[in-house]
């Protein structure tokens, strides 16, 4: 049983107070405290790991959001992080970078995304020297495509002939890139020299477990209330405004926050499907982002079955 000495400098309601807390709290948990509380009781910050640019080029947002969360855990891991688009920067900025994280996506047949053209043409042609940086790269990309990945392996590749050292291999991920990418941040972070805090230790507020609900491995089914196409008659776009309610979710939408909808195949897709192919559907299958399942669900949630990929028409 864990209790404060009789001589802590705490009267007697505290060292009751600290011996409770204390008692429910692990070792790794009380190690913790041990060494992040300084001596005016305040949290310490955690040591100077150096500046960090995270980088990103990004079509769809994707690329966007994870170098934000990067930034985020950088941060926390004791970097000067700062968050860049590839729009907004240049050779020069890469040179004076002491650690790099680089998150880009792949669009079309091997294109970088349209805001990072620029940059990727400079990165892609110029010859500064880079020998100063460490680097590691995020590419994101759709293997249903030819040249998957293709923009990350391009940045990746000529960073190294620039002479920036790669701390820790690239990732290339696919269109369920949250796992590939978890595991590359935190070694991403831990090769470029980030202080080794454990925060799932970290208590949370019953605000944030409120807001952590719904997720992408728990969406929230939103009704719609509205559509509107915003094109004029006659016009070869489409263009629509969609209005979705979020009641009975806990959530608040706000300025500047992003939405993801995540689509399901039509159930009479699904059961052509297999037809074609001769079965049930009861068949359990294991798939790549939700564990064990029934065939029919998996195709119905987990794959995308209306595009005619290049595997599949080579088939």
């Amino acid at each position: 049983m864990f209790k404060l000495p009789g001589d802590a400098p705490f009267d007697k309601g505290q060292r009751d107070f600290l011996s409770e807390f204390l008692r429910g709290c692990s070792a790794e948990q009380r190690a913790w405290l041990g060494r992040h509380l300084d001596a005016g009781g305040q949290v310490a910050q955690p040591g100077d790991s150096g500046n960090l640019l995270v980088l990103y080029g990004t079509e769809s947002g994707n690329s966007e959001e994870l170098a934000a969360r990067s930034a985020k855990l950088a941060k926390r891991k004791g970097f000067k992080a700062t968050m860049k688009n590839m729009s907004e920067s240049g050779l020069e900025d890469l040179a004076r970078a002491e650690s790099l994280l680089v998150v880009v996506s792949t669009w079309g047949e091997g294109d970088p995304p349209e805001s990072a053209e620029g940059f990727h043409s400079a990165l892609m042609s110029g010859e500064t020297d880079l020998s100063g940086v460490r680097y590691s790269v995020c590419a994101l990309g759709d293997t249903s495509y030819e040249h998957f990945c293709k923009v990350g392996r391009d940045v990746d590749q000529q960073l190294d002939k620039l002479g920036a050292t790669r701390v820790t291999s690239r990732v290339d991920c696919d269109v369920d890139f949250e796992e590939s990418y978890e595991e590359w941040v935190e070694r991403a972070l831990e090769g470029l020299g980030g202080s080794a805090i454990n925060t799932s230790t970290l208590v949370s507020s019953p605000v944030a477990a409120t807001t952590a609900k719904y997720g992408k491995k728990n969406p929230f089914p939103a009704r719609l209330l509205d559509k509107v196409l915003l094109n004029a008659s006659g016009s070869a776009k489409e263009t629509w405004h969609f209005e979705l309610s979020l009641e009975g979710s806990g959530l608040n939408y706000e300025v500047g926050d992003s939405l993801a909808v995540v689509p399901t195949n039509a159930d009479d897709v699904v059961d052509s499907l297999l037809g074609a192919v001769g079965l049930t559907g009861d068949e359990i299958v294991k798939t790549r982002s939700s564990g064990d399942k029934a065939l029919r669900e998996a195709l119905r949630e987990d794959y995308d079955i209306t595009a005619l990929s290049r595997k599949v028409a080579s088939a």
